[in-house]
């Protein structure tokens, strides 16, 4: 099923209809269609026209910096899931839980609804909104556990430190030329690597699922605009009313505390 989402651009509904193994089917591009319609690789023959391969496309903003995540991508025979979705998806049908569509027709894991976003969102003005892209998370964890895979293959690497988990098998080798900045890392040097931007990406997925982690909506501009204006407004009149030098210092002092406060809750509400 496909739901026209906003500019004319078609977007999945992901009403679950009983398939094979009793999961959802979801219409899904071959590899071959895949190949041609990106210029990519396509997946070894065992798992050609599967459902277990999906694309690792990354979009990255001005500055290449990724703040959005792709979901699904279309093509002329269909949408394709990303590698990360799958990834959750799998492992959140092993707890039980498969996917749903909300009442717009949009992906919904558990009981958070992961809408696309629209061309105007938070700072946005103008934006390429083609495919299906949410908000990555920074709220969970920004780092995951990485064993070399020497260890691995030589047996060092306990069970319990892989059993219950995801698994990603990638490359962080300088070499490779695949690092990528986040927001939590644009200005140093500690830049991710694209096989850790899609694990983080994976149990970002995971946790709206199982966690109920609410996805990042900023305040509409209506409620924005205002709240700045009054920000602004409290600001100027705490500078033209308080006279004395230490007072005016301990009350920027205090506004600044308070400010940071109430960003980081807002932060962590997902606003």
């Amino acid at each position: 099923m496909t739901r026209r989402g906003h500019r004319g651009a078609v977007r999945p509904a992901v009403r679950p209809v009983a398939g094979r193994h009793g999961r959802a089917a979801r219409q899904r591009l071959s590899d071959a269609s895949a190949a041609a319609l990106r210029g990519g690789i396509p997946a070894p023959a065992s798992i050609r026209a599967s459902d277990r391969n999906g694309f690792s496309d990354l979009v990255l903003d001005r500055g290449g910096v990724a703040r959005r995540g792709l979901l699904y991508l279309s093509g002329k025979d269909g949408w394709g899931e990303a590698f990360s979705l799958k990834l959750a998806l799998l492992y959140l049908a092993d707890a039980g839980l498969e996917p749903a569509a909300d009442a717009q027709g949009f992906l919904r894991l558990g009981r958070v609804s992961l809408g696309p976003l629209d061309g105007t969102v938070g700072g946005y003005a103008r934006l390429d909104t083609r495919g299906y892209q949410i908000l990555r998370e920074f709220r969970p964890a920004t780092r995951l556990r990485a064993f070399p895979l020497r260890d691995l293959l030589e047996g060092k690497v306990l069970a319990a430190a892989l059993r219950g988990r995801i698994a990603v098998l990638g490359t962080a080798a300088d070499s490779v030329k695949d690092p990528v900045a986040t927001p939590m890392n644009a200005v140093s040097e500690h830049l991710l690597p694209g096989v850790t931007l899609h694990g983080l990406f994976a149990a970002q997925l995971v946790a709206h699922g199982l966690e109920g982690l609410v996805p990042t909506r900023p305040l509409p501009r209506p409620v924005e605009s205002p709240l700045i204006g009054l920000l602004v407004l409290l600001g100027a009149v705490a500078g033209v009313g308080v006279r004395q030098l230490w007072l005016l210092a301990v009350v920027s002092a205090g506004g600044t505390v308070l400010l940071f406060v109430t960003v980081h809750a807002a932060f962590l509400a997902g606003l």
